[in-house]
């Protein structure tokens, strides 16, 4: 039988031994033990965390602690699922701002091109206007 070994503190399993090529503890124990299952929270847990959150960002041990024995999860439970949400919201509206400022550029870009063409068109006119003044000998004319 193979050696008692303890791998990642998730627990103690038998050991088959090293092979050519293979780390430490990789035949310890099945992936799906080494793991544990992505748990999803119901409808009312989430319901009750994001409630929580609009009021508080933040919570201490013994508000983490009460939450939890409210909505049946464990205070660690509540404690990741608030880490990931400042994290989510912080993301998010760092997502809005660009976008507001790619609608921003886009604006003043085309705010920019109309005016480049309103001057093109307008220089255009006033070189035109100069020649035919200049070309019809026209003294008294003026621009409006």
């Amino acid at each position: 039988m193979g050696d008692v070994t303890k791998s990642s503190g998730m627990g103690v399993g038998v050991g088959v031994g090293v092979g050519v090529g293979m780390g430490v503890g990789a035949m310890q124990f099945p992936l799906a033990q080494r793991r544990k299952r992505r748990v999803l929270f119901t409808q009312a847990q989430v319901y009750e965390l994001e409630r929580r959150f609009k009021q508080q960002k933040y919570l201490s041990a013994p508000e983490r602690e009460h939450l939890a024995s409210l909505i049946h999860l464990t205070p660690t439970q509540v404690k990741i699922w608030f880490q990931n949400h400042r994290y989510k919201c912080k993301r998010q509206a760092k997502e809005k701002a660009m976008a507001e400022q790619n609608a921003q550029n886009q604006v003043i870009t085309q705010i920019s091109k109309s005016c480049a063409n309103r001057f093109e068109s307008d220089t255009y006119v006033e070189y035109n206007i100069t020649n035919f003044a200049k070309t019809h000998h026209v003294d008294d004319f003026y621009y409006v």
